[in-house]
């Protein structure tokens, strides 16, 4: 797991932006992949030993504040370049080298963190067909027509499927439809 072996101790200037890389990979492990193992000190210890402590605290800031920017906005390779244009603390290589890393590894993170984001259960499936009874043994005639619902449900923290079958009536449905235009609404809004 040593970083070591991607950007090799930095000794001269040309290679900053390796080094710069290496740095991403740590922190993004650190940040996004809950890696305990990747402290400053290891990072520092292991990318560039040499570096001025002040210096190094400075970078690190720059890097963590950069991938999570990327990470909060789950940026596109346009809108990456956009924060990178905003960092004025990085030079042009280490921008070319966390934008290589964010291109490597966008959907990973959005993938981790959207799964430590879902603390219950998600949808898989539904399906849903209509009913009509047209008789009953009390009532000659009924025409009230029924949605019979089928939902797959996953409960991500014990990994396991369940399917949940109800019938609605049509007030029921309504109700349902309308709820679901107030969530549209609002993702509207916020989007």
């Amino acid at each position: 797991r040593r970083l070591q072996t991607r950007a090799r101790r930095a000794t001269t200037p040309a290679m900053a932006d390796k080094v710069f890389g290496a740095l991403c990979t740590g922190l993004g492990k650190r940040l996004f992949y809950a890696e305990t193992d990747f402290t400053d000190a290891v990072l520092k210890e292991e990318v560039c030993p040499d570096m001025p402590q002040d210096e190094f605290d400075a970078i690190i800031a720059a890097a963590a504040s950069l991938l999570q920017s990327f990470a909060a906005a789950d940026a596109d390779l346009a809108s990456a370049e956009k924060l990178l244009q905003s960092q004025e603390q990085l030079t042009e290589g280490q921008a070319k080298a966390a934008l290589k890393y964010w291109k490597a590894n966008r959907s990973k993170v959005h993938e981790v963190l959207s799964q430590s984001c879902s603390w219950g259960g998600k949808l898989e499936s539904m399906s849903w067909r209509m009913d009509v009874k047209t008789k009953s043994r009390h009532v000659d005639e009924l025409n009230e027509p029924t949605a019979i619902m089928e939902l797959g449900v996953t409960n991500t923290s014990a990994d396991k499927s369940d399917v949940l079958r109800f019938e609605m009536d049509r007030a029921q449905v309504e109700g349902l439809v309308s709820e679901i235009a107030k969530i549209e609404g609002q993702i509207a809004a916020l989007s």
